[in-house]
């Protein structure tokens, strides 16, 4: 039932003019099965009327099903799905093991809050390396705006180090993203 309402409020949540979601689930094969019954049979359930949902289920996790599985469900058929693994959560474990001994004691309100903390500095590590990798970063329109171009800004984050990356996203961190 909590996977059922969680992929509920996903869609209902910011998909105006979004016609296709794609669900990766460990267990999409048998999950898939019941789910449009699930969602008829509880009122609290509901998803956007005409949305496409394609199915899949992640790399790591496909292998370990039945061969048919592999090419129904393996994010590398599903069109439109890029190069994605779907284990994203997954990769996060092997850090967050490394504080299960500090939050084991705290209350629920601290413990989201440190987990949070830990994930939010994951995610921002990832942001601060893509620069190393790509060359270059792609910048939400806010901070594109004092640039002529697309094509200046990518100039720009080329000749730039990290250090100048991470300054002038914190200068602008406050326009990137607002706590709720």
């Amino acid at each position: 039932m909590n996977m059922d309402y969680s992929v509920s409020e996903a869609l209902k949540y910011n998909m105006d003019g979004i016609p296709r979601v794609i669900l990766l689930y460990d267990i999409m094969c048998q999950y898939w099965k019941n789910l449009h019954r699930q969602f008829e049979s509880n009122p609290h359930l509901s998803y956007p009327e005409g949305i496409e949902i394609l199915r899949g289920i992640g790399l790591f996790h496909v292998h370990g099903h039945k061969d048919e599985c592999y090419a129904r469900y393996a994010p590398t058929f599903i069109p439109g799905a890029g190069m994605v693994d779907g284990e994203v959560l997954e990769t996060l474990w092997a850090v967050l093991n490394g504080i299960a001994n500090s939050i084991r004691s705290q209350s629920t309100a601290h413990r989201r809050e440190t987990l949070d903390d830990h994930m939010n500095d994951s995610n921002w590590k990832k942001l601060i390396q893509m620069s190393e990798y790509s060359g270059c970063i792609v910048l939400p329109s806010i901070l594109m705006s004092d640039m002529q171009s697309v094509g200046s800004a990518k100039n720009c984050w080329r000749q730039s180090s990290q250090q100048e990356i991470v300054r002038v996203i914190l200068q602008h961190s406050t326009t990137l993203w607002t706590p709720p």
